[in-house]
């Protein structure tokens, strides 16, 4: 039998194992010597046995003077003494280490670095050191703490700024909202996120909120309007509102930002300063100028559309008699008094004003000559009815006289409230106490009684 052959040697594949080896590790040796990280590995002890690139030149040093050395030759380990207890850490535990870590190289300002630590083990998985890759965060770390310096100085903003600031999807749903406008609608800021406004609010008042974000949805321009909210109350309050859409980096609408300042006190003042404006201050009904801009009003509402309109003149008889015996406080008093029974008998539509003096007037919207004159006898008899007693002595008992005009075959207002004057010139003719009507208009505007 012929003698076997011994194996032919393996020295050659270890060989190209070996060569492959180092290319790979000269290949991975690169890879990290081109990372901007810190990449590092320390024995038992915390000396260095490897340290890429980056570290050699944070520490400005060759490698030989890093490998064999420890932290405490190039950092300041009264400020970074993290260092050695993450280290500690990882070879005690055997674990993966992620941390923020504030260390300072010798005579240098601490910096922040994200640090990924690991234990490093031999063949029979003995824990031999410790390796690391270190990103230097401090600028973002800055940025971070700027960013929530201003995020709190926005919030302090928004929390005390004296208006409603909100944010809403495209879904209408809160985002955001401020403590003044969760007062609003009577929650807290973190009870609006997620709902609606017909969640939060009365129906009427959701659908006039909603007029405004259909608008900014559907042209997305900013908007801006009147709009109005009820108390739990039901106080009424007025808030003038900017709404403005909010974009994605395409273009596309995809929430809005709302900012609604409460003028309700200047719209009650608005309201006083017009009511004052068209009111009389001593009776409580219109001035004249308001009640001759009404009657203009309604005959150009009457011309147009064909109805009726009648006209009342009222005088107090006698009135300068009053105010003569009794003083002029008292003669206030009676023209209250006519002005309140004559309040007292008219409909809603009808409007009563002082035109000066003891004389007052009246607009009869959709009354014609018949229904006038009954108003005109009416309102006599319930002032003719009044007894007004006081520390004056003896009632006072006042009396008006009353002309009536209509506006049929009127050129113009001012015909129908000549017409109308002349009426009650009449009526103190006749005797006082009682009701003339004009006949009839001319078309030049001369008038008969």
């Amino acid at each position: 039998m012929p003698p076997q052959l011994p194996p032919p040697p393996a020295v050659p594949v270890q060989r190209r194992r070996v060569r492959r080896l180092i290319a790979e590790l000269r290949i991975l040796r690169t890879a990290m010597d081109e990372l901007s990280a810190l990449v590092y590995a320390k024995d038992l002890a915390g000396r260095y046995t490897f340290a890429n690139r980056a570290t050699q030149a944070l520490y400005g040093a060759a490698p030989h003077d890093v490998l064999g050395a420890d932290d405490s030759r190039f950092w300041d380990m009264s400020r970074s003494e993290v260092l050695r207890h993450n280290d500690r850490r990882v070879i005690e535990d055997g674990l993966r280490l992620e941390s923020e870590e504030q260390i300072a190289l010798i005579d240098s300002e601490a910096r922040t670095y994200f640090s990924v630590k690991a234990p490093v083990r031999d063949a029979r998985g003995r824990v031999t050191g410790v390796a690391g890759v270190s990103t230097d965060i401090t600028h973002f770390k800055q940025l971070e703490s700027e960013l929530l310096q201003k995020n709190a100085l926005l919030e302090s903003l928004l929390e005390n700024v004296d208006a409603c600031i909100y944010t809403k999807d495209r879904a209408r749903r809160y985002t955001y909202a401020n403590a003044k406008m969760a007062d609003v609608v009577g929650r807290e800021p973190q009870e609006l996120i997620g709902r609606t406004d017909e969640e939060l609010v009365a129906p009427e008042v959701a659908a006039n909120w909603r007029v405004l974000d259909d608008r900014v949805l559907a042209t997305g321009a900013k908007q801006s309007g009147e709009q109005i909210s009820t108390s739990a109350q039901g106080e009424i309050r007025n808030f003038w509102v900017v709404q403005i859409p909010q974009r994605d980096r395409s273009g596309e609408i995809v929430s809005l930002l709302g900012i609604a300042t409460d003028f309700t006190q200047f719209y009650r003042l608005k309201e006083e300063l017009a009511r004052q404006a068209t009111t009389d201050e001593l009776t409580g009904v219109r001035n004249r100028r308001s009640l001759l801009e009404v009657a203009r009003q309604e005959f150009q509402r009457a011309t147009r559309y064909g109805h009726p309109l009648s006209v009342l003149m009222i005088d107090i008889d006698h009135f300068k008699g009053i105010n003569d015996r009794h003083g002029h406080d008292v003669g206030d008093t009676v023209l209250r008094a006519v002005a309140n029974a004559c309040r007292d008998e008219l409909r809603d539509s009808d409007v009563l004003g002082r035109l000066g003096g003891e004389e007052f007037g009246v607009v009869l919207p959709n009354t014609g000559r018949p229904g006038a004159l009954v108003v005109a006898e009416r309102l006599r008899a319930r002032i003719d009815a009044l007894r007004l007693d006081g520390d004056w002595g003896a009632d006072i008992a006042p009396k008006v006289s009353v002309g009536v005009a209509c506006m049929q075959g009127a050129p113009r207002i001012e015909a129908v409230l000549k017409q109308a004057d002349q009426a009650l010139y009449a009526a103190k003719a006749a005797g006082r106490n009682c009701v003339q009507v004009a006949e009839s208009v001319g078309a030049d505007g001369s008038c008969a009684a």
